[in-house]
């Protein structure tokens, strides 16, 4: 190969094809370090009408058994049964008396007799699966023990803990906001994976390169 061969140089469109994936190549491995923000920022933001908060996004893929994402952050469980476990918008195939329990329940939150806030985290391997803590209760039987907010205002909670299956309804409610993490997960992790396909792929890797008028090397090297 003489010198004026290995100097000369040639569009993306122009190289054969183990050129054109030797510089696909490179490009996946040079990838700007902030090309997910856009995403883990939505998973930060989009929640929260829910009562979710995210506070960070861990996750790899995609081709490898493991990939995955996890979450860290708190659930308000005062607004995560208004706004989703108790709003007719979502279905949960709940009979009417678990509905009426988890409305119950649900006003026991927001009184304080069990606490309205649990965090998640992120355990296993490599981190990628997002376990929510125990729901802490603080009820402790007393005469006193009088809701005074919400629309069981007035209500004796020694009276409504006693026509409910509490332990059920925590339950419920504690799958319901794992299902939740669970499915957010999961929402995420496709979006990040069809993010870096769209991202590496030739067709974006064509317009990058022409944008920056990139030039390669016979081998496929940027020059």
């Amino acid at each position: 190969m003489t010198q004026e061969t290995q100097d000369k140089t040639y569009p993306f469109g122009d190289l054969s094809d183990t050129a054109r994936r030797a510089a696909l190549a490179w490009w996946g491995n040079v990838l700007p370090d902030d090309w997910a923000e856009d995403i883990t920022d939505y998973a930060k933001e989009e929640f929260n009408d829910i009562g979710v908060y995210i506070d960070e996004v861990y996750w790899s893929g995609f081709h490898s058994q493991g990939d995955g994402v996890g979450l860290t952050g708190q659930i308000n469980l005062r607004e995560f049964v208004d706004a989703y476990v108790l709003n007719p918008q979502y279905i949960h195939d709940w009979s009417d008396k678990q509905m009426s329990d988890m409305t119950i329940l649900g006003e026991l939150v927001r009184n304080g007799f069990i606490d309205d806030r649990v965090g998640f985290g992120t355990r296993g391997f490599r981190g990628h699966h997002t376990h929510l803590g125990d729901i802490e209760e603080h009820f402790q039987a007393h005469n006193d023990n009088v809701l005074d907010q919400g629309v069981l205002a007035g209500a004796n909670a020694d009276d409504l803990y006693a026509a409910i299956d509490v332990d059920d309804s925590l339950n419920r409610l504690w799958q319901k906001a794992q299902d939740k993490l669970n499915d957010i997960a999961y929402d995420v992790y496709k979006r990040l994976e069809q993010e870096f396909d769209y991202i590496t792929s030739e067709e974006h890797f064509v317009e990058i390169a022409d944008i920056n008028g990139w030039m390669f090397t016979e081998k496929g090297q940027i020059a």
